[in-house]
């Protein structure tokens, strides 16, 4: 797993691009282990990006040494390849961009993955907010643990500030007050991992270290992200089931996607309303308490698709970050936006401010709120009226 960026978000086409692929081998060999494993793959990513845009206090990946280089379980892509994807998305970040890949490639795997590291050596990754126009607005850390092939991974959501951070690392090794300078910005920060020394009680311990870095778990519980997805499991079918029927179907792919955020969010808040322990619910009380009874219907998914999103940025999956971000009207511009050369998916009524959606290769003739024709490219609003025209004569 790699920096999760608040703005740029799960990418649904590369999704597709590989369930593309899979689904042309559906009648060789060994067809359905891949469609198992990767359906469990994409459940995975989807957890862990509602879990990350909702804050979630804990989140835990693993990563698999192969020859000096740490891969994601099941994928043949090293994880140093799925972060250069991710670069040059922002200007802003291009100095971050360039830490992170040295920081991984340096210490995370250049360290941690070679074959004389001991099981037990833990390295710290601090990821803070980013500076004004940056498009990570996450603040979070990441312990990481050598257990034989494996880095297991625990990403803690964090409200410290940069100078916190500095005062913690250095107090575990003085030695890195003449690395971060004394009003650390985040590349400071990112530039330089920390190996935890191994005496202290909490190298090899990601939630002692943790502890001693906040004091207190801030964030949501993870129960509570639980209970959420146990909620929106029928959005999340409803996704997957495309990906295996009409892979190719890219439009209501996304339809899928921003249905299932819309969903969790509302879900969420539900969540966040009620004061009962969820621990100590039975799965009749649960059922009881039920926010949404998500169904996955088309009608269903057309209504929430429709909706803006409201949940905060979050995951990238396995190389699924998009160059996608939330633009001035408050619409999220998707991966798929002017895939066909014809503009936004998602776009706002000029005259009402109504949220629109259009078809791949279409356009929207009217907005379906205030019936304007504003919502049309002004070349072509003359042409579809005299083309009506012509037709009803």
């Amino acid at each position: 797993m790699t920096e999760r960026a608040d703005i740029p978000q799960y990418n649904t086409v590369f999704d597709s691009r590989r369930f593309v692929a899979l689904m042309a081998e559906r009648r060789t060999v060994g067809f359905e282990t891949s469609l198992v494993r990767e359906k469990a793959y994409i459940g995975q990513q989807l957890k862990t990006d509602l879990g990350e845009r909702l804050d979630v206090a804990k989140s835990t990946f693993v990563y698999e040494i192969r020859d000096g280089k740490l891969y994601e379980p099941g994928r043949d892509e090293p994880m140093e390849e799925v972060i250069k994807r991710g670069m040059g998305r922002n200007p802003k970040d291009r100095e971050r961009d360039a830490a992170e890949l040295g920081s991984f490639t340096g210490v995370i795997q250049g360290f941690l993955a070679k074959e004389d590291t001991p099981d037990g050596t833990t390295v710290l990754a601090v990821s803070p907010r980013g500076l004004p126009g940056s498009f990570e607005k996450k603040n979070f850390f990441q312990v990481y643990v050598r257990e034989g092939e494996y880095i297991i991974g625990t990403r803690y959501f964090s409200d410290l500030t940069n100078e916190d951070y500095r005062r913690k690392i250095i107090s575990i090794n003085p030695a890195y007050s003449t690395l971060i300078p004394e009003k650390p910005t985040d590349v400071d920060l990112k530039s330089n991992p920390m190996v935890i020394p191994c005496h202290l009680d909490y190298s090899a311990d990601p939630d002692k270290l943790a502890m001693f870095l906040l004091k207190k778990e801030i964030g949501m519980p993870q129960e509570q992200l639980d209970e959420v997805w146990e909620v929106v499991t029928p959005l999340v079918t409803s996704y997957t089931n495309t990906l295996i029927e009409k892979p190719g179907d890219l439009y209501w792919l996304e339809m899928n996607y921003r249905a299932l955020l819309n969903g969790a969010h509302k879900t969420s808040e539900r969540v966040l309303e009620q004061k009962f322990n969820y621990a100590e619910l039975t799965l009749d009380e649960r059922a009881r308490t039920t926010y949404f009874a998500w169904t996955g219907t088309r009608i269903e998914i057309e209504m929430l698709a429709g909706e803006e999103i409201k949940i905060g940025g979050g995951a990238c999956g396995s190389g699924s970050c998009s160059t996608s971000s939330e633009s001035s009207s408050g619409v999220s511009d998707s991966p798929l936006d002017n895939l066909d050369g014809m503009g936004k998916i998602n776009f706002r009524c000029p005259d009402c401010n109504e949220l629109n959606t259009r078809e791949l290769f279409n356009y929207v003739k009217s907005c379906k709120n205030c019936g304007s024709d504003k919502v049309l490219p002004p070349s072509l609003r003359g042409k579809i009226f005299q083309l009506g025209q012509m037709m009803n004569q």
